[in-house]
This record gives C-alpha cells, sequence and structure tokens, in this order.
C-alpha cells in the first residue's frame, strides 16, 4: 500500500481520499476524481476554482504545478510547507498551513451548553449542521460533520472571537461527535488550523500530517 510520509507518521491515502470525499459532501461540489495519484474536485467558485489533492506527496507535485497556468487552482499536499515550496515554480507561493488530524474512536458524551447558548441541528444532503445560538439569538458559532463509511469528516469549525473561551468549541466538536456516532461513524478526520490545535488534541485528536496548500499568485 502506497503511503505519505512525514517525519514520524504514515497517512494511509485510503484516509485522504475519505477526507476529500466528505468535504465535497460537506461543501455541496462535485465528487473528486482520481487520475495518477491526484484528486481533483472542481469546485466552482471565483476564489476557488478546482483543488488538487495529492495521495503520493511530494512525488508529481512539480509537475502538477507546471500544468496549472491560471490562480484559484489549488494544490494541496499532506507534507511540510517546506517541501511544497521547494519545489513549485516561482510564480507560484504557499497560502496557507495546517494539520490533518485522526482520532480513532469517537466518544459519545453528553453535551453541556453554558450561560444559555443552545444548539440547533440540521441534516441537509449527507450533512449535519450545528449552529451555536447565543441567549440573544445570534450566532456564535457553527460546525459541520459528514460520514463516508465508518469516519466521520469534521468541516467549517468556527467559534465567532466574541463568544470564545466559553467552552463552545468543545461542546460543539462533542456534539458533532453525538451526531456521527449516531450515524454509524467510529473514527474522525478534519483539517486544523494552528488555533484549533490546542482544542482538538485536548479532545484527544492526534497530529496525522501537515497540511499545505499552495496556488499561483493572483
Amino acid at each position: 500500500m502506497r503511503h505519505v510520509y512525514r517525519s514520524h507518521r504514515l497517512i494511509d491515502p485510503a484516509l485522504l481520499t475519505i477526507w476529500a470525499r466528505g468535504w465535497a459532501v460537506s461543501r455541496g461540489v462535485p465528487p473528486p476524481v482520481e487520475a495518477d495519484s491526484v484528486l481533483t474536485t472542481e469546485v466552482g467558485l471565483p476564489d476557488q476554482r478546482r483543488r488538487h489533492l495529492l495521495l503520493d506527496a511530494p512525488n508529481g507535485l512539480a509537475t502538477l504545478a507546471a500544468t496549472i497556468d491560471m490562480p484559484f487552482v489549488l494544490i494541496k499536499a499532506p507534507i511540510p510547507a517546506a517541501t511544497v515550496a521547494a519545489l513549485l515554480p516561482g510564480h507560484w507561493h504557499v497560502e496557507r498551513t495546517g494539520t490533518m488530524m485522526t482520532i480513532a474512536v469517537l466518544c459519545k458524551t453528553a453535551t453541556a451548553w453554558r450561560d444559555g447558548y443552545r444548539a440547533v441541528i440540521r441534516a441537509d444532503g449527507g450533512t449535519t449542521q450545528i449552529d451555536i445560538v447565543d441567549p440573544a439569538g445570534g450566532q456564535a458559532g457553527r460546525g459541520r460533520m459528514t460520514v463516508i463509511e465508518d469516519h466521520a469528516i469534521f468541516d467549517q469549525i468556527v467559534i465567532d472571537p466574541a463568544h470564545r473561551r466559553r467552552g463552545l468549541g468543545r461542546a460543539l466538536m462533542l456534539a458533532l461527535a453525538n451526531q456521527a456516532t449516531a450515524a454509524g461513524a467510529r473514527a474522525g478526520i478534519l483539517t486544523a488550523t494552528d488555533m484549533g490545535l490546542g482544542l482538538y488534541r485536548q479532545l484527544g485528536w492526534v497530529d496525522g500530517a501537515p497540511w499545505t496548500t499552495a496556488q499561483i499568485r493572483p
């Protein structure tokens, strides 16, 4: 089986494929298509026309970048940003970095919403979204979850800055995990920003690989 190597952990391309499939469902775009160890998703947005995920990075990264001649076509790879940058043509740049994380067993835990906050849960097109509503009726945060096979893909986990440090991120993740286990999920996958790493690690998620996004300079 092929694997993507990082300094001390291996990522199975099958997990990357599950994540990409779940992301497409969550965002309401066509499923990814694989060719030559690259998963391509047609997103169709002005600031993100298409995205390519390398399953065997860094192999093929430089060749793929050479075939792209416009901005807003993203290359995503589970390898360090420095490795990606070294292989890119000069008119490319690393746009974002993060961490792909996994959890082997999702725990079903009671969720406590403090200080008058509450959750609104809705299902739409294979994705469950939880909106956090503040005591005044405004939105304080949100998150989405899609189940692919026995994995839950967590997406768009956001707490509004004015509502942070109130335990809402933890409560949101636990509530999403409850929905995932009810839907038959066993494990979980997500891509984390640097800001979210601490919370996810506290909840038992582990670092799987660096997560690097690059594109031509707009």
